[in-house]
């Protein structure tokens, strides 16, 4: 089953405990009964962690109705529970108590608060101690497992079932994937990988091609303009892809897909704990020729130069230095090489479809992690490389681009009061860019951040907390300052939390703006944003259903736009668009105590116009961005059966426009495309795991496009074998 994180919400109540221990020792005879009842019982298996530094607590109390359990040295422990408990406590010396409903699944984290920590004000993470720190805003944590990654999915695939994200797909797996929040451009959403930037240095967006499902544990999707971490870009927001997590025992998989389009993917995985030392490596080889046809004017094409060949290795190590102190270190490496085919435009062009392209990218950090008796600190330096080349014979084209960035971070918490709580940090970063075609240029960059987290009031009838947050973060890249403030404002209680924000972004000028040979623009301003947005959660149980309802509101004022504009003779970038985005993101969810199947619900209405205009009698001010569909709608339904789950999502939009003239006779027609899986996991000669899964996409076989000329695939197969030991 699933690993789910819970987060925690403090319980204050010393006596609470002693009064627990006195009835455990009374009953100890109840909790043998309950150990003999395991036809009747729910089996579950607990891991205990402190939420600040993530080390596991030994010695963790878990009391059960009558019964007392106790972790052992892996802070773990297993226990049934009856399906007449709908909760069970757990405690640790020198840490807030927890009140735990029972979980979905019978394997869970749990992460305790230390008392230091003045837990009433610390927003714990549910995946990460280390999350990036923020303001209220429409946040989701997306946990990857191992059964998402045989199902044979993909990170856009993923984000593109949540609310608030347009996927831009260039086709099928290996082809450009793009991704943007809030219906703004990709180079405006921020991409991290563990809070290092990942966005192009030259075009500023991230292809999601090259970021893959089995390096990343989870997914963090931050929307809206309030984060205050990692530098520019995160005008819509930001999307941190989390490095899997350690294991504290030895373990190994393989995982073999075979799919249509001659689609072949194999993955090895180990976590290898050498005493105190834990290592993960992941090896993945992707080979596709992705051959499938289209239809144009009532004749059928076959589409060319789609084939790719991709290979990525991740390998990360976590060291404890000592009880308080430790350090990792990663290095992640993602080649391919493939066609990058042009927008089809007939069968006659598709036969000089030829264009090839590769990459190299390469990332390396080192961190440094310090639990404080208040607070953390951490430090890390990294260094990414970026190597790419495109080649056109037909147009005589072969270009080639070496990109890095290095950088610093220095992050630190601290719980000045009881109700007081810092978070800030400093950075400081160097790129570098060598392209035949932009030249050779650098720039640095250094910034200061602080938000404050305040506890300014504690209501008991309604049971809230009220939290202020007010923030700012300074930087100065090359010469050019930026200031950036936020405030925000929450109210937080058991099942329901209300929050509204306002806040300042930017986004630096790509390199290729400033300094594409003949066209590149050197006086480029950043593109300035403000944002406002206010929203609710509300979680209930009503008549043995479980429900978590989300919903948002917000609006973005974007000036200073880059836009590439024709003069007359080229194209040049200049700073005058001015954009307008507002919408509504809704989510829910739905499921029985029985958990024998759920149901995931999202829906985004996007309505994103250009504000200003460009020249006199402009006649496009007013219309709709291209390529943004307004109403986006996803259901997901799961059905548990035994050691077999079976699944389909459906994932509808609306029309898109493919020019800012809005022109309604050449638009991208709106779609429904249904995918489904069936699988199989379970354990298998004691100590392996089997799970096999067949994934349908595009099950109705729905003929559509997401950029013009750039056909999606036909319904397709993968099968996925797996196991692990």
């Amino acid at each position: 089953m699933h690993n789910k994180i819970i987060l925690l919400s403090a319980n204050r109540s010393a006596s609470h405990f002693s009064r627990l221990i006195l009835s455990a020792i009374r009953s100890s005879f109840a909790a043998t009964v309950l150990l003999f009842s395991a036809s009747f019982a729910q089996d579950m298996q607990v891991t205990v962690l402190d939420a600040w530094s993530i080390e596991r607590i030994a010695q963790a109390k878990v009391i059960v109705g009558d019964s007392l359990f106790i972790t052992d040295k892996n802070g773990q422990s297993g226990f049934y529970i009856s399906t007449r408990d709908s909760f069970f406590v757990v405690e640790a010396e020198g840490y807030f108590s927890a009140q735990i409903s029972i979980a979905d699944n019978n394997k869970i984290s749990i992460y305790l608060q230390p008392v230091e920590s003045s837990a009433p004000i610390i927003v714990v993470p549910p995946l990460s101690g280390r999350m990036p720190i923020f303001l209220p805003a429409n946040i989701s944590v997306v946990p990857l497992y191992d059964l998402d990654r045989a199902k044979a999915i993909s990170i856009e695939q993923v984000l593109g079932a949540k609310s608030g994200i347009t996927n831009k797909s260039y086709g099928a797996d290996g082809q450009i994937q793009a991704i943007a929040l809030r219906g703004m451009a990709a180079e405006q959403t921020q991409v991290l990988y563990d809070g290092i930037p990942l966005n192009s240095l030259q075009l500023g967006a991230v292809d999601f091609s090259g970021q893959n499902i089995n390096q990343v544990g989870a997914v963090e999707l931050y929307r809206g303009s309030s984060p205050l971490f990692g530098g520019t870009g995160a005008i819509a927001g930001t999307i941190n892809l989390k490095p899997p997590k350690y294991a504290d025992q030895f373990e190994v998989g393989i995982t073999q897909q075979i799919g249509s389009l001659q689609n072949y993917n194999t993955t090895l995985n180990a976590q290898i704990p050498v005493q105190k030392i834990r290592q993960y490596l992941n090896l993945n080889f992707n080979d596709s020729k992705n051959s499938y046809a289209t239809f144009s004017e009532g004749q059928k094409t076959e589409l060319q130069n789609r084939d790719f060949t991709s290979r990525s290795v991740l390998w990360q190590v976590d060291y404890p230095i000592t009880e308080k102190t430790k350090v990792d270190f990663l290095i992640r490496n993602f080649k391919q090489k493939g066609g990058a085919s042009r927008p089809f435009s007939g069968a006659n062009a598709e036969s000089g479809n030829k264009a090839r392209k590769s990459t190299d990218n390469t990332l390396a950090r080192i961190r440094l992690d310090r639990r404080l008796q208040s607070g953390n600190l951490e430090f890390q330096l990294y260094r990414r490389n970026e190597w790419n080349s495109y080649r056109d014979q037909a147009l005589d084209i072969n270009s080639l681009h070496f990109n890095k960035e290095g950088g610093a971070f220095t992050r630190a918490r601290y719980v000045l009061f009881s109700t007081l709580l810092l978070n800030g940090g400093l950075e400081a970063a160097w790129q570098n860019i060598e392209s035949s075609d932009a030249g050779v240029h650098s720039r640095t960059r250094w910034a200061a951040y602080l938000l404050a987290d305040w506890l300014f009031a504690t209501l008991e009838s309604p049971d809230l907390d009220l939290h202020l947050n007010v923030s700012g973060r300074f930087e100065n890249v090359s010469g050019r300052k930026i200031f950036i403030p936020g405030v925000g404002i929450s109210a937080s209680g058991k099942s329901f939390s209300l929050y509204a924000s306002a806040g300042k972004n930017h986004r630096l000028p790509g390199f290729n703006d400033l300094y594409w040979p003949a066209l590149g623009n050197p006086n480029l301003k950043p593109e300035r944003s403000i944002n406002i947005e206010a929203g609710l959660s509300l979680k209930n149980e009503i008549a043995g259903y479980r429900m978590h309802f989300k919903a948002g509101l917000y609006r973005t004022w974007v000036s200073d736009q880059i836009k590439w504009l024709n003069n007359g003779v080229d194209w040049r970038p200049e700073n005058i668009a001015g954009v307008e985005s507002k919408g509504i993101e809704v989510s829910g969810a739905l499921w029985p105590q029985s958990k024998k199947y759920n149901l995931a619900l999202n829906y985004t209405l996007t309505d994103v116009t250009k504000s200003k205009a460009e020249f006199a009698g402009d006649k496009t001010v007013g219309n709709s961005l291209p390529y943004i569909p307004a109403h986006s709608f996803s259901a997901t339904a799961t059905y548990f059966w035994a050691d077999f789950e079976f699944g389909a999502n459906l994932d509808a939009q609306s029309f898109r426009y493919v020019s800012l003239a809005n022109d309604l006779n050449t638009f991208l027609p709106g779609q429904t495309v249904i995918s489904s899986w069936a699988g199989y996991s379970a354990p298998v000669l004691q100590d392996y795991n089997l799970a096999a899964w067949l994934t349908v996409g595009n099950l109705t076989d729905v003929k559509y496009q997401m950029i013009a000329g750039y056909p999606m695939p036909p319904r397709t197969y993968k099968l996925t074998l797996s196991i692990n030991y």
